[in-house]
C-alpha cells in the first residue's frame, strides 16, 4: 500500500517547474498565479509584445518570461533549452496561449474569415507543438500533467439571444477549435498514460471581462449560480487541482468552470 499523504499536501507543487503559454493575457496571469501561490516554479512563453503584468513582479525569483511563438517549432525548442538551464526540467504544461476572432454580423454564417487559420495555428496546433516540445522531460521523470484551457464553447453553440442587442453574433471558428482541443486532451490521454503523464482540459464558461450590462444580465440570468465567473478566484484552484497530485487518477476528462451552465 502507498504511503498516505495528506490531501492538502497533494496540492503542493513545491519544486515543480510549470510552463504556462499566454501566461499575460487575460487569463493567464490567473493561472501563473496560482501556481506561485502553491510553490511552483513558473516559466511564462508569450509573445514578444507582451509584457509581465505588476501583479506577478513580486515573484521574480520563482518567475521567468520567455518570448516566442508557440505557432514555431524551433522557437520552442531553443526556449525549452533555456527552461532546462534557469529552472529545470518541466513537470506541468498549462496550454493557456490561445487567439479568438472579432464578432461578426447576425445571419452571417459562412465567409472568407482571414482570422480562422491563424486561430487553428494557435489554439490548436500551437498546443500539440507544446505537448511534443516538453512531454520529453515528463517522460524521463515517467509524471507530468497537462491543462488544455478549453471553453464554454467548445461543447455548446454560442447562444445569439446574450448578442442580439449589440447587433452581432459570436463565430463558430473559435467554439470549433476548442472542441478540437477537448479531441487533442482525449488522444494524449491516451497514448502518454504509460509514462504517467496526465491531459485534462480545463473549460472556463462566461468570464466576467467588462461585458456590457445588458450582456451581463442575459448571461447571468443562464448560470444556476447567477453570476459570470470571476478570473481572479474561480479558475485557479481549479487549475491547481488538475496540475497536482490531488487528480492524479484523473486524465482525458473535461474539467467545466461555468457556474453551472451544463446544467441545464
Amino acid at each position: 500500500m502507498k504511503k498516505y499523504i495528506p490531501v492538502l499536501d497533494r496540492f503542493l507543487l513545491r519544486g515543480k517547474t510549470a510552463v504556462v503559454t499566454g501566461g499575460c493575457g487575460n487569463l493567464g496571469p490567473w493561472f501563473v498565479q496560482a501556481l506561485l501561490d502553491v510553490k511552483a516554479h513558473v516559466a511564462i512563453i508569450d509573445l514578444p509584445k507582451r509584457t509581465i503584468p505588476s501583479t506577478l513582479t513580486l515573484h521574480s525569483s520563482s518567475l521567468l518570461f520567455y518570448k516566442g511563438n508557440i505557432t514555431n517549432p524551433r522557437q520552442l525548442k531553443t526556449i525549452h533549452k533555456k527552461i532546462l538551464n534557469e529552472l529545470g526540467p518541466i513537470d506541468i504544461l498549462v496550454n493557456n496561449a490561445g487567439i479568438d476572432i472579432p464578432p461578426q454580423k447576425i445571419g452571417i454564417y459562412m465567409e472568407n474569415r482571414p482570422h480562422a487559420k491563424k486561430m487553428w495555428d494557435v489554439n490548436v496546433s500551437g498546443a500539440v507543438n507544446c505537448i511534443n516540445e516538453f512531454i520529453a522531460d515528463m517522460k524521463k521523470k515517467k509524471k507530468g500533467s497537462i491543462i488544455n484551457i478549453g471553453s464554454l464553447y467548445g461543447e455548446r453553440s454560442p447562444n445569439e439571444r446574450f448578442y442580439t442587442h449589440l447587433q452581432f453574433d459570436k463565430p463558430w471558428d473559435y467554439g470549433a477549435t476548442k472542441a478540437a482541443l477537448m479531441q487533442v486532451t482525449r488522444y494524449f490521454a491516451t497514448r502518454l498514460a504509460k509514462w504517467n503523464i496526465r491531459i485534462n482540459t480545463l473549460s472556463p464558461g462566461g468570464v466576467f471581462n467588462n461585458q456590457d450590462k445588458t450582456f451581463i444580465q442575459k448571461y447571468s440570468s443562464r448560470i444556476p449560480l447567477s453570476r459570470m465567473a470571476q478570473k481572479e478566484t474561480d479558475l485557479g484552484g481549479p487549475l491547481v487541482f488538475l496540475a497536482s497530485d490531488a487528480s492524479a487518477y484523473v486524465t482525458g476528462t473535461n474539467l467545466q468552470v461555468n457556474g453551472g451552465f451544463t446544467a441545464w
